[in-house]
């Protein structure tokens, strides 16, 4: 993270950057903040205990989720809004159930998913997007199996990344689960199989599922998706004029931070590289459990969300996902 930082300050220099002031207190907020963090989750207990209850955590946003469906059979939905959150770039009002909206018991609303002649609502679990809160439930979900195998919070993870209602999530959740099908056979013959079964199944359900899939998405949101693909490839045509990027601010183009292919023109090829690396999961344990773990991450980082400069994100890189030395590595279902 420092490197990445540190390269992203120099081309800024270079390029006489407009805002570099205001990007340094960004900088140094983040920094200094992700090393109050590493002090303390240095310490591998610490490290495990802080993990495995913000699993928990993500994991209850996702039966929240389910408890606010079950009451909305019974209770109707406008009666069950407990509060607003006012999330910048996002219009909310109770009546429409945007994003920002509260529900019983701490269910909170990222807009509508319509399929027909009903809506459903989705949940962003007090993210910014739904787009990150499937990555964020996905990760522990990998986590949860490779770790404590906790059956009841998996399902809660499962459960909230499906009702995100994200396209990216369906990605996200399948490939998480042909990673669980892979590490749960012994038998090394039958692993690839499955694996390979089940990551076939990932690409026609995320390109034609109903109403989410990439297909559907594109005639119902087309604008949007015209514009994340303009941003790509304007991103990529930056890098071929300049591969070591132009800085922060710099390069700026609608949506230009939209995704870490998008942002190229600001990172350049190094920034990139950095960036990837570190959301690779890849550590000097040579640890593929932890590449698995990280996977959801980095591909929702690549072609969906803005994940690059938040702190949340390098503090899950904090994890210590050496499955060999976890303490837990029996199966709990209470």
């Amino acid at each position: 993270m420092t490197a990445y930082y540190s390269y992203i300050f120099i081309i800024s220099l270079a390029f006489s950057n407009p805002t570099f002031i205001d990007y340094s207190k960004e900088v140094i907020s983040n920094l200094f903040l992700c090393l109050c963090y590493f002090l303390i989750l240095s310490n591998k207990t610490l490290n495990n205990k802080f993990y495995d209850l913000l699993s928990v955590a993500v994991s209850m946003l996702g039966w929240s989720s389910i408890a606010t469906y079950i009451l909305i059979l019974f209770i109707p939905d406008s009666e069950l809004i407990i509060h607003t959150i006012e999330i910048k770039g996002y219009s909310n009002g109770d009546s429409d159930f945007e994003t920002g909206v509260v529900l019983f018991p701490f269910t909170m609303v990222y807009g509508k998913f319509t399929p027909g002649d009903f809506y459903l609502l989705r949940v962003g679990g007090f993210f910014r997007e739904a787009g990150i809160y499937q990555a964020i439930s996905c990760f522990f979900l990998l986590y949860e199996f490779f770790h404590n195998k906790r059956v009841w919070l998996m399902i809660g993870l499962a459960i909230g990344t499906i009702l995100t209602f994200s396209t990216m999530g369906i990605a996200s959740l399948f490939l998480a689960l042909a990673i669980i099908g892979y590490y749960s056979i012994k038998k090394q013959s039958l692993r690839a199989l499955v694996f390979i079964a089940l990551a076939a199944i990932t690409i026609p359900t995320f390109i034609y599922a109903p109403y989410i899939g990439y297909a559907e998405k594109e005639k119902t949101h087309g604008e949007s998706f015209s514009e994340r693909s303009h941003s790509m490839s304007n991103g990529i045509e930056a890098t071929s004029n300049n591969p070591l990027g132009y800085g922060v601010e710099i390069f700026r183009t609608q949506n230009s931070g939209i995704n870490m292919i998008a942002a190229m023109g600001s990172t350049g090829v190094p920034g990139f590289l950095l960036q990837a690396f570190i959301l690779s999961g890849i550590s000097r344990q040579k640890s593929w459990h932890r590449v698995a773990i990280f996977f959801p991450i980095l591909i929702t980082a690549l072609f969906a969300q803005p994940l690059i400069g938040s702190p949340l994100i390098y503090i899950l890189s904090m994890a210590a996902l050496d499955t060999k030395t976890h303490p837990r590595r029996h199966i709990q279902t209470n």
